[in-house]
């Protein structure tokens, strides 16, 4: 059967490499008959349909050529004019299909389409040795100088001695000893022409089919020797494609597995790896470009062998095969399990695959292909691979009937044959390297699910949350990139993994709140990225931006420590970072420095983090503003938030109310704590050296769901006494004294130290100091609880009747409670009028006792930082300043004063403030109180009468406030209060404006923040 396009393939290969001109004689082992040499020229390929031997590619006869004694005139030479015959096959001529004269030469191309020429034996498994050809002239050859060079009826014959045989002779044997069994493995492999140690060459590794296996049951040893050793060279493209066609030098290895006689423990896949070492060890081998072929059951047999060795190899061709075999028609089966076991190994080793089969292969469903195919995009889309990263490492190619019929075959299971026609394919192979930089992307939608917001119930049972819309909105929500090298085994990202600083550029009277929170989010769902990209890469580490190359366990135990910072667990080692304190040398060093910053260490020890909590509070400061907690963060609409500010009592803010349990640098013995609030409250709480005395300072309002469980991991369980102090009676300082009464044990080793000229706190009719055991504490009296020496300094007729400060004497540090004003932002303390006096004299006695005994830092009741304690010589000269102004216009109607290092700041510096806002760092040098002029409606109030905190109402944190008098109070309705919010740039310039109007005094007019912003 001839077919046109077979011919032009063989014809055009004949004419430009396969010709006797081309061929040096002392290879074509040339005889002399009479005056005319003969030889010829083998080659393998698609051959068409050849009754008894398949249609599946053959080796076969392509030329022939006589070379005679003068150059020949082949003028008048037809094809016609020779008869080629096989002598074992007299019924089947050998047709000629072309003739080519060159000088003394006649090339005779030949049909290869017929069992005459073909050197293989039917059902192609042995080659045939003894093949004997005749070539007859049915005309006289004339020279060119008329000389008749050979008479018509002139016979020649051949063997397989004349016969080059392409991709094969350029073939060497090896047979080596199985490390595995008593195995012979046969090896036939192919250098490079001009092959070079000193180079380094790609090499392809080809497992021949069930049907090329080594055998020895020859049906004619006479005629086809004694075994097959080498066959697949003859009826398998592979070869050929990958030496003498290759598109660059390749050392190419094929190898035989055994069909017969198979010893113990045979391990096929095994014996493959073991010569592909021996390449490696013996030859020039370019590592990273080993590429395996398997041809349907060497497909297999290959399949297990890139599987138990997967580092030796970087693709991998399946043709016609199964990456299993067996039953994989679901996930409980085994064959589909152990599949699953493959592909997922050459995920994590990143083989590349293309998958080659025929539509109606007899051997089996296309299916063969689409389940692991399938299986293998999953995982390395679940690696991080992108979809076009994808599509170049996992690819299939489905060869239809028609295809097959483009060469003559309706072997539908040749895939083989069609895999080295495709270009494309050969291409693709020749690209793949183990130095290829790939990029990977993680998942952030994977990452931000798995992020559990603590949510605490009133019963104190725990509600994980998952983000928010509006939260997500606020995040940097881009999946994070890596850069994958293969051969270093590494991930590059571009973000920073270790010594990591998460500062805030958090602007007072300018940022939204909870800037820390949204950097430490960020970083946590960056990290979660960078672990799903090494679990889909074992063995891999990470290089981070600062070129810090970390391994898998440094990751999982810094997402570890990520953990418990999100979940704000007691137990995670936090300490205040002394650097960020003022009066530190890296403080004058480093600009960025400032306010509180925090050490986070894991429990393991190893791995560490700096974070910086705003002065604003880590989720935002919560006085009912719609950036706070209650609606920004946790993703509440305007209608819940609303309800919620209703109540008065808050059951939103309380479900999220939680502190950071921070350890402080304690100059005594023993512990010192800050429970840094989300809620701008920071109860201090020290345990002695022996674990046995605790000592508390004020117990927070909206932090009472988890309360107890903090206290009680702070202090231990050998603790047996807790003394709590409360600085004033206000409710955002004491309420959580109902909490604190519920647990029966916190209850039983509790004694309160009540400021002994200040009003108890009533809650729903419940007195809370009565709920305890107690004792009273006056003006200017000592105490030593926790190791630590304290001292009371009564603050008397200011912001409460009889509370004040407390001073750590010890560590030097004022705790000053609400006295000098809330300390947390522009307008911090709010002073009305009628009590300017008891406010001067508050910040005058604050001033002079913390000089007189050396106090380093000054703590307020809504300040989580280690504050100047020049703070308070600040608040008096801005109230002094006040009462100036106050008294050279009576009719002032109040506005906001700020001291900035000690002196009163002009309008065009804080025109400034209000237009670029102020950073934690500058807070430090910054003290501003807000004046209101109450004179004209003052009452008079009974400053004895006890402050009643009902269950519906919320504490008013306002320093504006006069708790002993609520129903007689100043202005505080949220819409009037003269507290400075942040975020809204249209409420500062408004400020600002009033400012530079009203010169060095703004008279603060009041904006309602904007809705859900």
């Amino acid at each position: 059967m001839k077919k046109d396009f077979v011919k032009t393939i063989a014809k055009a290969f004949v004419a430009t490499a396969l010709t006797l001109s081309y061929i040096p004689m002392n290879s074509v082992h040339a005889i002399e008959t009479s005056n005319i040499k003969i030889s010829a020229v083998s080659d393998v390929s698609w051959c068409g349909e050849i009754p008894g031997f398949g249609t599946y590619p053959q080796r076969a006869l392509s030329s022939i050529t006589l070379e005679y004694d003068e150059d020949v005139n082949g003028k008048n030479l037809k094809k016609e004019d020779f008869v080629i015959q096989d002598i074992l096959y007299p019924n089947e001529k050998i047709e000629v299909e072309d003739i080519d004269v060159n000088g003394n030469k006649i090339v005779l191309d030949v049909d290869t389409h017929s069992a005459a020429g073909v050197l293989t034996a039917p059902g192609g498994n042995f080659r045939r040795y003894v093949s004997e050809f005749k070539v007859k002239q049915m005309v006289d050859i004339v020279a060119t100088n008329g000389n008749i060079l050979s008479s018509k009826d002139t016979e020649k014959t051949f063997n397989q001695d004349n016969i080059r045989n392409i991709a094969s002779d350029e073939f060497k044997d090896l047979k080596l000893d199985s490390q595995t069994s008593d195995n012979k493995i046969y090896v036939k492999y192919y250098l490079p022409e001009n092959y070079s140690k000193n180079k380094k060459y790609p090499m392809v590794v080809h497992c021949t089919g069930g049907g090329q296996q080594y055998r020895t049951n020859t049906p004619d040893e006479r005629l086809y020797g004694k075994d097959n050793f080498g066959v697949e060279l003859d009826i398998d493209l592979t070869p050929k494609t990958f030496s003498t066609n290759a598109p660059e030098d390749t050392i190419m290895v094929t190898i035989q597995c055994l069909g017969e006689n198979q010893p113990n423990k045979y391990n096929p896949g095994k014996d493959i790896d073991q010569t592909v070492q021996y390449f490696i060890d013996h030859y020039a081998v370019d590592t990273n470009r080993v590429y395996a072929v398997g041809n349907s059951q060497g497909g297999v047999f290959m399949s297990s062998a890139v599987y138990q060795a997967p580092q030796l190899f970087t693709a991998y061709l399946p043709c016609n095969t199964s990456i299993v075999s067996g039953d994989k028609s679901s996930e409980d089966k085994e064959a589909y399990k152990t599949m699953v076991e493959y592909c997922q190994t050459y995920v994590d080793n990143d083989i590349s695959i293309w998958f080659h089969r025929g539509e109606n292969d007899f051997t089996g469903p296309y299916t063969e292909v689409t389940i692991p195919y399938d299986v293998l995009v999953k995982m390395y889309k679940d690696k991080g691979y992108s979809q076009l990263d994808i599509n170049k490492k996992v690819k299939q190619t489905k060869y239809s009937d028609d295809d097959f019929k483009t060469v003559g075959s309706t072997y539908y299971h040749g895939a083989t044959g069609l895999m080295c026609l495709n270009k494309d394919a050969i291409d693709w192979v020749y690209k793949q390297t183990k130095d290829d930089s790939v990029q990977l992307t993680a998942s952030y939608d994977k990452a931000i699910n798995e992020v559990i917001i603590p949510r605490y119930e009133k019963d104190g049972t725990k509600t994980n949350q998952k983000v928010s819309e509006l939260l997500k909105a606020h995040l940097n929500t881009k999946d994070l990139m890596a850069t994958k090298d293969s051969k270093e085994k590494a991930l590059t990202v571009d973000i920073q993994l270790k010594d990591v600083y998460l500062n805030s550029e958090y602007l007072n009277g300018k940022s939204e709140a909870g800037m820390s929170y949204y950097n430490m989010l960020n970083f946590y769902t960056n990290v979660k990225q960078v672990k799903q990209l090494l679990d889909a890469n074992p063995g891999y580490s990470v290089i981070d931006s600062q070129k810090n190359k970390l391994d898998k366990v440094y990751i999982d135990e810094l997402l570890g420590l990520l953990d418990q910072i999100n979940d704000m667990d007691p137990k995670t080692n936090l300490k205040y970072d002394m650097d960020s304190v003022y009066d530190s040398k890296v403080f004058n060093q480093e600009t960025t420095r400032g306010g509180t910053d925090v050490i986070a260490t894991s429990q393991e020890g190893n791995v560490s983090l700096k974070f910086h909590i705003d002065s604003h509070g880590w989720w935002g400061y919560d006085l009912g503003a719609d950036d706070s907690i209650t609606s920004l963060v946790m993703g509440f609409d305007q209608k819940a938030i609303d309800a919620d500010r209703a109540e008065r009592e808050s059951p939103i803010t309380k479900q999220y109310g939680n502190f950071f349990v921070i350890e402080m640098e304690n100059a005594g013995k023993g512990k010192w704590y800050m429970l840094n609030g989300t809620d701008l409250e920071n109860p201090i709480i020290y345990v002695s050296s022996d674990g046995k005395e605790a000592f508390m300072i004020d117990v927070d309002f909206y932090g009472e769901n988890v309360i107890n469980q903090v206290i009680k991991s702070v202090i231990g369980d050998k603790c047996e006494s807790l003394k709590i102090f409360l600085t004033h009676n206000h409710g955002d300082h004491v309420n959580n004294l109902a909490q604190i009464a519920k647990d029966e044990r916190l209850k039983e080793i509790t004694t309160l130290v009540w400021p002994e000229n200040e009003p108890h706190t009533k809650l729903n009719g419940v007195d809370l100091v009565e709920l305890f055991d107690y004792t009273t504490i006056k003006d200017m009296q000592t105490i030593i609880v926790a190791d630590n020496t304290f001292q009371f300094i009564e603050i008397p007729d200011e912001h409460t009747p009889g509370g004040g400060q407390l001073a750590d004497l010890t560590n030097k540090v004022l705790y000053s409670g609400d006295t000098l004003g809330a300390q947390v932002h522009l307008g911090g303390g709010t002073v009305m009028m009628s009590k300017i006096d008891s406010w001067l004299n508050g910040a005058l006695k604050s001033a002079k006792y913390i000089e007189e005994n050396d106090i380093r830092y000054n703590i307020g009741g809504h300040t989580p930082y280690l504050n100047n304690p020049q703070f308070a010589s600040w608040v008096a000269k801005a109230i002094q300043y006040g009462k100036e102004q106050l008294a050279s216009d009576p009719a002032w109607k109040g506005g906001l004063v700020i001291v900035e290092n000690g002196k009163i700041v002009d309008s065009t510096r804080m025109g400034e403030i209000f237009a670029k806002g102020l950073s934690d760092r500058d807070e430090l040098n910054i003290a501003s109180i807000n004046f209101i002029n109450d004179l004209d409606h003052k009452e008079d109030s009974d400053d004895n009468q006890v402050p009643d905190s009902n269950d519906n109402q919320t504490p008013n944190n306002n320093d504006n406030q006069t708790p002993n008098n609520n129903d007689k109070k100043p202005i505080v309705d949220n819409q009037q209060t003269t507290v400075v919010k942040t975020e809204d740039q249209s409420l500062l310039a408004g400020f600002a404006l009033t400012a530079l109007m009203a010169f060095v005094v703004g008279v603060v007019v009041y904006k309602k923040r904007k809705e859900n912003e």
